[in-house]
């Protein structure tokens, strides 16, 4: 008898291919400006200069993927937000598990800088972002659609959490 079970892996997605040379001179321009927390870069490109808004093309997609594997815990949020498919469509790639595993790197990051003052004072803004909680809602809907049960008890989730029941609890961490 043939074993018909099998097992999924996560495949992650990756777009850096897709960025101009423009987009890659652009991240050596900003990481140049002095006073730039490395963990905000996002905040001071062209693509970022319209504030913490959903991504809509490959384009700003590819962008935001590569920013945040150099450490941009804005662009992390934003580029796992826009592979979920909690807004909507576009042109735009969509994989819900590499969406969950982006958001929670990026609040992962944002948990782990948020005794830097300067890092804090580059994201005031978005900790009063309904985008925050959406993001925060989306992770914890799909920890437990996804089986990432492991995270149950991890500063992640408990934010996550804290946060959706109260929205005040984001602007604790100012």
């Amino acid at each position: 008898m043939n074993d018909v079970t099998h097992s999924q892996n996560a495949v992650q997605v990756w777009l850096g291919n897709f960025i101009s040379a423009q987009h890659a001179s652009e991240l050596e321009r900003v990481r140049q400006i002095r006073g730039v927390h490395p963990r905000c870069l996002y905040l001071f490109t062209r693509q970022g200069s319209g504030g913490f808004t959903p991504l809509y093309s490959v384009e700003q997609q590819a962008f935001c993927q590569f920013l945040a594997h150099r450490g941009c815990v804005l662009s992390s949020l934003l580029f796992g937000y826009s592979l979920s498919m909690a807004y909507r469509e576009s042109r735009r790639i969509i994989c819900v598990v590499s969406a969950y595993q982006y958001v929670f790197w990026g609040i992962e990051g944002m948990l782990q800088c948020s005794l830097d003052q300067d890092f804090l004072s580059h994201i005031a803004p978005l900790l009063d972002d309904p985008l925050l909680y959406l993001l925060c809602e989306f992770l914890l809907h799909k920890r437990q659609a996804l089986g990432f049960e492991q995270h149950q008890y991890h500063p992640v989730v408990e934010f996550c959490q804290a946060l959706t029941l109260n929205t005040s609890t984001a602007s604790k961490l100012h």
